[in-house]
């Protein structure tokens, strides 16, 4: 099995980060072939991916069978907080100069969205309109990951008690939900617009989906499965790119509509068989997969700031795709230091701070639910 002595799914880890370039691309790419554009304008699958991996991992780090919690309550919301935040705060400083230059909002609602996004609860507020996201706009999926923490010990609690079959019937009902809110918002065009599809409540699902294969998974027959688990992972990897490439609306890709296929793959990837499992799993792929949330916080304001320094200068790099290239290589590069020299250090110090030493014996050491977790984001 694709696992490192610490208990970490190596596969899983390296996936993430091309969920994250996946949401990199999907923002700021502007490749013109006509196969790479279909990849890229649902790029923002990498979200939900996101959210079901972030299932799926914390159930295989707290899930303590029998219905059973492992660890405290208490010492798993400390830990998400130290996790996420340290990074977080970093993207929303380095948007600060560009929030007061390019913002054209009134100062109070500069300010209100300042502190919403600090709170991780602006993607509550939508009423705020597009002022809600401005100190850093992919920071939405982290205010929908910390009301899927809140939830997660009751949740994990709950859904360990369903059987097999029951558990896998929820997450179809997850998947037929999401087409649902689909189709809601395309009858009743809701005046939120994009914006109905931020709200945590209604990605829940994806979520939802990750915590029921994360209990199947667990459960499952090692030698039956594992050994199909090699063109599993093939075929529902295949499946995905295919399902990107199809000219649908993009809120199909951002909901739970194909979590289970998502789910599908995870499973099968996390049993760390076959070529897909192995090159995931090598050593750059999992160092830059454990990057990959300084990755996603960081990839907007790099964007904006190297956006405003270009402006004021005659300097221009003419070819978009050269421009894109070298940009997503020194966000890559800033977040592996990001993740070396803040975001680790930091978990290390707040972890030790807030969580008192008989908590951190039971408390699982191994846990590394960053956007994952995505990852969540």
């Amino acid at each position: 099995m694709s696992i490192q002595h610490g208990g970490q799914i190596l596969a899983l880890t390296g996936l993430r980060y091309f969920a994250a370039a996946s949401v990199v691309a999907f923002h700021f790419s502007k490749s013109g072939n006509a196969w790479v554009r279909a990849l890229v304008d649902h790029g923002g699958f990498g979200v939900v991916i996101f959210f079901v991996l972030s299932g799926f991992i914390l159930v295989y780090s707290y899930d303590a069978g029998a219905g059973k919690f492992r660890g405290i309550r208490p010492a798993f919301w400390a830990a998400r907080v130290a996790r996420l935040y340290p990074v977080y705060v970093v993207g929303m400083m380095l948007m600060a100069p560009v929030v007061l230059m390019r913002s054209t909002e009134p100062a109070w609602q500069q300010l209100a969205s300042g502190i919403l996004s600090f709170a991780l609860i602006q993607s509550w507020f939508n009423s705020l309109g597009t002022s809600w996201g401005i100190w850093n706009p992919p920071g939405w999926s982290l205010s929908a990951e910390a009301f899927f923490y809140l939830l997660f010990p009751a949740v994990c609690v709950r859904l360990s008690k369903l059987s097999t079959i029951r558990l896998a019937v929820f997450a179809g009902v997850c998947c037929g939900i999401g087409a649902l809110s689909v189709f809601t918002q395309t009858i009743v065009e809701l005046a939120a617009g994009d914006l109905w599809g931020y709200i945590p409540l209604i990605r829940l699902p994806e979520f939802l989906t990750g915590v029921a294969a994360g209990l199947i998974w667990k459960r499952r027959d090692t030698r039956a499965f594992d050994r199909s688990a090699s063109w599993v992972t093939a075929l529902s990897a295949g499946a995905l790119v295919l399902l990107m490439l199809l000219p649908l609306d993009d809120r199909w890709y951002a909901r739970a509509t194909f979590a289970p296929l998502v789910a599908l793959f995870i499973c099968a990837l996390a049993c760390g068989q076959g070529p897909i499992a192995k090159i995931l799993s090598c050593e750059p792929l999992v160092k830059l997969g454990k990057a990959s949330f300084s990755v996603y916080i960081l990839h907007w304001p790099v964007w904006m700031i190297l956006d405003e320094v270009f402006g004021r200068s005659s300097f221009a790099i003419s070819q978009p795709n050269l421009y894109f290239g070298l940009y997503f290589i020194l966000t890559t590069g800033l977040a592996c230091l990001c993740f070396k020299y803040i975001e680790e250090p930091l978990n290390r110090i707040l972890r030790a701070k807030f969580i008192n030493a008989s908590s951190a014996a039971r408390y699982p050491a191994t846990v590394i639910p960053q956007h994952e977790s995505a990852t969540l984001t």
